[in-house]
C-alpha cells in the first residue's frame, strides 16, 4: 500500500494522486468527488484538520488541483473495500473542472475486467457479480500473458480452480509494469491460501466463493482508488 508523503509542520501538504484510467477518475468522481470528498488509502492517515493541495492526475491532461481538508482517518481496514485511510473535503466543487470531467468522459472505452477461473460454473456465476456491480466487458485470463495489458481496470482470480497457474497470473500481473498497479482480488477457500495471495500482492482477498456485499465492495473499491504518486 502506497504511504502520502510526509506532512509539513508549515502550510498545506501537496498530495499528487494518480488515476489509472480515464474509467477508474469517473468511479471516483461519481462515488465521492462529486459529493465533495475523496477517500487515499494509507497506512498512515494525517491528523484530522491537515491542509492539503491535492492534484489529481489523470489522461485528460493537466491535474486538477483542489484544496482539501483530511476530516476522518482510520489506520486499519474495517472490512472488503475499506481499507485504512482518511477521508478528505474538498474545498471547493470538482464541477469547477467541468471541461476536463467532460474529455475523460470522451475518452472512456467502456470498463474491462480480467477474470481467471478454469471452473465454468464459478466463471459463470463470478462474471454474473461481475456484470450486476459495473457494466463491463469480462477478459477470460489465458494464463499465458496475452490479456497481460495495459486496457484493464480490474483482475479477479479464481485461486481454487487455477492452482499454480492462477498464482503466477498473479504474479505476472503484479510484476508487469503495465499491470503493477492493476487493482487484484483474489478468491481461495483456504486461509493458508488466501494468506499466499495477499503475500503475493493481491489487493483485496475474499473467500471463494465471495459474498456479494464483499466483492461489491472490493470491486467499487478497486476501481474508484487513485494511486498515491508522492509530493511534487
Amino acid at each position: 500500500m502506497a504511504t502520502p508523503p510526509a506532512r509539513t509542520s508549515s502550510g498545506p501538504t501537496t498530495l499528487s494522486l494518480r488515476y489509472r484510467s480515464a474509467g477508474s477518475f469517473l468511479v471516483s468522481y461519481a462515488r465521492h468527488l462529486s459529493r465533495g470528498e475523496l477517500f487515499v488509502e494509507t497506512t498512515r492517515p494525517w491528523p484530522l484538520g491537515t491542509r492539503v493541495d491535492l492534484r489529481l492526475h489523470t489522461p485528460a491532461g493537466a491535474p486538477l488541483e483542489i484544496p482539501a481538508t483530511v476530516i476522518w482517518a482510520r489506520p486499519t481496514a474495517i472490512g472488503p473495500g475499506q481499507p485504512g485511510g482518511m477521508g478528505l473535503a474538498l474545498a471547493s466543487a470538482i464541477d469547477a473542472h467541468g471541461g476536463a470531467i467532460d474529455t475523460l468522459a470522451s475518452l472512456f472505452m467502456g470498463t474491462r475486467i480480467l477474470l481467471g477461473s478454469a471452473d465454468p460454473t464459478s466463471r459463470a456465476v463470478i462474471g454474473r457479480y461481475l456484470r450486476s456491480i459495473v457494466t463491463c466487458e469480462i477478459a477470460e485470463a489465458d494464463f499465458f500473458g496475452a490479456n497481460h495489458d495495459g486496457s484493464l481496470d480490474l483482475a479477479l482470480v479464481d485461486l481454487d480452480s487455477t492452482g499454480e497457474a492462477g498464482q503466477a497470473l498473479v504474479r505476472s500481473l503484479k510484476e508487469d509494469p503495465r499491470t503493477a498497479d492493476l487493482p487484484l482480488i483474489a478468491l481461495a477457500q483456504s486461509e493458508r491460501d488466501r494468506a499466499l495471495a495477499a503475500q503475493m500482492g493481491a489487493d483485496e482477498v475474499l473467500p471463494n466463493p465471495p459474498p456479494f456485499g464483499d466483492l461489491h465492495g472490493a470491486v467499487v473499491h478497486g476501481l474508484s482508488r487513485p494511486i498515491v504518486n508522492g509530493a511534487l
